[in-house]
């Protein structure tokens, strides 16, 4: 079982945990893809303007959202998924 930990920069590291978790490192790839994807959704929605990347990592099972700011890239959120062996 892989839990999400969720990190937004300026918030405490792991800020909290997804109540989905996901049975594969496959499985919780693409469930932070899907995540990932709603944040950028979200967040054109106010400002259409940004310019965002989503860059994975399956090596470090990680996904990071990177906003461009001028030129300098910088993470907006990320998700790493945690393989947990129970939950309490």
């Amino acid at each position: 079982m892989y839990a999400i930990l969720v990190d937004e920069p300026g918030g405490e590291p792991s800020s909290y945990i997804l109540p989905t978790g996901a049975r594969t490192s496959e499985s919780a790839m693409q469930l932070m893809s899907n995540r990932a994807e709603e944040y950028v959704d979200e967040q054109l929605e106010m400002d259409p303007t940004e310019d965002y990347t989503i860059v994975p990592s399956a090596e470090h099972l990680k996904i990071s959202v990177v906003r461009i700011v001028g030129d300098a890239p910088e993470t907006a959120i990320s998700f790493m998924a945690q393989c947990i062996d129970q939950v309490v």
